[in-house]
């Protein structure tokens, strides 16, 4: 026996909505970006940025990306999205560079969808030859999980990205598969520590241990 619930219906009923609106979001432009700085501690010094994607959704207002990302990924539109975003990234840059800004390098979340299509780092290209930005002032963030499934194409992948001169950061390191042999294969420039194991590093012994190596780690291996 299946019981229905309204509950259930009243979700599946949002869930079509909300897809229906993502889908008409891009050409309505109802996307924007706001920038995170990175500041180094030592020095106080602004070192790079992050962009972050929001949805100024009609109704619903502000959305965050845990609350439409999924939902993009699932449905095959992260990847106009994404396209989105590293264009209005590198126009951004282009911009400030025209008001004699000293730039930055910008990150860029992204997931592996945008991995799986093996036309990416040209699509890449022409928008940074179209907006005359150097890749050097973008840097590609992707989660561990991403990188450490299908070697072989990633390799060939973000091979192909560095030849464009982006940085390629891996995310959430060290509460995933950490898997060293894949990560010494890989051209990666930075890693950045899952949140996890930096949120109470100041007072767990545990997760100071692990931080510790995996600084040591990253120093070894000449990674930021």
């Amino acid at each position: 026996m299946q019981f229905f619930t309204e509950a259930l219906n009243v979700r599946a009923s949002e869930f079509l909505q909300l897809e229906h609106s993502l889908r008409r979001a891009l050409s309505r432009h109802e996307f924007c970006l706001h920038y995170q700085p990175q500041i180094n501690m030592a020095t106080g010094q602004l070192v790079g940025m992050e962009a972050l994607i929001r949805w100024q959704h009609p109704e619903r207002g502000l959305l965050l990306p845990s609350q439409f990302i999924p939902l993009a990924e699932e449905s095959g539109l992260v990847l106009p999205i994404s396209l989105w975003v590293l264009r209005r990234v590198a126009r951004q840059l282009a911009d400030w560079r025209r008001q004699n800004l000293t730039l930055v390098p910008v990150a860029i979340n992204l997931c592996e969808a945008q991995l799986r299509q093996p036309d990416f780092a040209e699509a890449l290209g022409r928008i940074l030859s179209e907006e005359g930005v150097e890749g050097r002032w973008i840097e590609l963030e992707f989660t561990e999980g991403a990188l450490m499934h299908d070697t072989e194409r990633n390799l060939r992948v973000l091979s192909a990205l560095k030849r464009l001169g982006v940085g390629i950061t891996l995310d959430d390191f060290g509460v995933g598969y950490s898997n060293l042999n894949v990560l010494r294969r890989l051209p990666v420039d930075t890693l950045k520590i899952d949140r996890s194991l930096v949120t109470d590093v100041t007072r767990n012994e545990d997760d100071a241990v692990i931080v510790d190596a995996i600084i040591s780690m990253a120093q070894s291996m000449n990674l930021k």
